[in-house]
């Protein structure tokens, strides 16, 4: 069995979990190939893993809003010649592009199962994304969410792979993200105790990832802990208006840009903080890989109280403070109330989760819930 997994180039944190699904499908005798929208605005930086075949294809840069249509036709032609060559058992899509544009060729070329993975809220894509996954769902002979409140966001119903039913109607399932707790473990096994007053946050600067309101909340938080040390992980086009500000609060002997780091690295300065925050606005954020993996490496948490959040920490008691999202107030309060350690206090202690929690974090478990849902699909299906 055959199964191509579609995105975009840079979509690095999809390609991770396709990678690990992939990993497990082959292990299985499958083939897996990786098919990416190459615009030429993002490089490829990622290790594919082994076996895995990987097809690039590129389509004109976009300088404007017409330019999305021709983007697609060019997509679409190359993509029906890569299914009449290949002939996969199972097209697996995830992002609006090139979602829509893959689904509807995948149907016209009689691909037996088509597989599609929401990871972002509904509401926040654009109009006519969302209108061209409405019109493109039919395809598909299950859709998957990352969470119940991407659920929801769609207005749809979506239960457990033990509801899955072979050729039935069209399936509506939730299977949360997963993290890979034995790289978690094996990157961070050095970091032997945390920094005190080290925070980081990690994330795309982008205006929903709400690093804004942590460097407006910041200058309180400074106040009652002289001490504190931000770093911040990532880049992006709001980088250079954060910079200003740090600059303009007087800031800069406290918040340290770090920009992209590899993910080993990043891992590590999560086990190595005294905290986590992660402020995300509740307009797109759909899982929160970030949180899972602070919660594997043992990191209390401060996060925005948005409910995909409130999802993935349930069950987890006494590791996260919530805020609510945008409430610069809130959030300067939560932080400066925090009982710091000092520099005479090395090794904060860690969070264990419970065996159970990891289970329900692992990649192992989203790969084999992926799994048994290409098994239900394709039950009786012949190339």
């Amino acid at each position: 069995m055959h199964v191509l997994y579609v995105d975009r180039i840079g979509a690095k944190s999809i390609w991770g979990l396709m990678g690990h699904i992939a990993v497990g499908f082959m292990a299985q005798g499958g083939r897996a190939t990786c098919v990416m929208w190459d615009d030429g605005r993002h490089a490829f930086s990622q290790d594919v893993p082994g076996g895995v075949e990987v097809v690039r294809i590129q389509v004109p840069p976009k300088h404007r809003p017409w330019d999305l249509i021709r983007q697609h036709w060019v997509f679409a032609r190359a993509f029906r010649k890569l299914l009449r060559r290949l002939r996969p058992d199972i097209v697996h899509t995830n992002f609006a592009v090139p979602s829509i544009v893959a689904r509807w060729v995948s149907a016209r070329e009689d691909v037996p199962v088509i597989v599609s993975t929401q990871h972002e809220l509904y509401g926040s894509m654009r109009l006519h994304y969302r209108w061209g996954l409405r019109l493109t769902e039919r395809y598909c002979a299950a859709v998957v969410y990352v969470s119940h409140a991407v659920a929801r966001s769609f207005g749809r119903k979506a239960g457990s792979m033990e509801g899955v039913q072979p050729h039935g109607a069209r399936q509506h399932v939730v299977i949360p993200n997963g993290v890979d707790i034995d790289r978690i473990r094996a990157a961070t096994a050095d970091v032997a105790e945390r920094v005190p007053g080290r925070l980081v946050c990690a994330g795309r600067m982008v205006p929903v990832k709400g690093q804004q309101w942590l460097i407006e909340a910041l200058p309180e938080v400074v106040g009652r802990h002289p001490k504190i040390q931000l770093r911040l992980i990532g880049s992006g086009p709001m980088e250079a208006t954060l910079r200003r500000r740090v600059a303009e609060l007087d800031l800069e002997d406290n918040v340290t840009f770090l920009g992209w780091l590899p993910h080993d690295v990043v891992l590590r300065e999560m086990a190595a903080a005294e905290l986590v925050v992660v402020p995300s606005s509740q307009v797109q954020e759909g899982f929160g890989l970030v949180v899972a993996e602070a919660l594997v490496c043992g990191t209390p948490l401060v996060v925005s109280d948005i409910p995909v959040f409130r999802e993935l920490l349930t069950g987890v008691d006494g590791v996260a403070h919530f805020f609510p999202p945008g409430d610069v107030q809130a959030l300067a309060d939560a932080l400066a109330g925090l009982p710091f350690a000092t520099a005479a206090e090395s090794g904060i202690a860690q969070h264990t989760l419970p065996v159970a929690q990891l289970e329900r974090l692992s990649a192992n478990r989203m790969t084999n819930a992926y799994l048994q849902l290409y098994r239900a699909l394709s039950s009786g299906y012949q190339r």
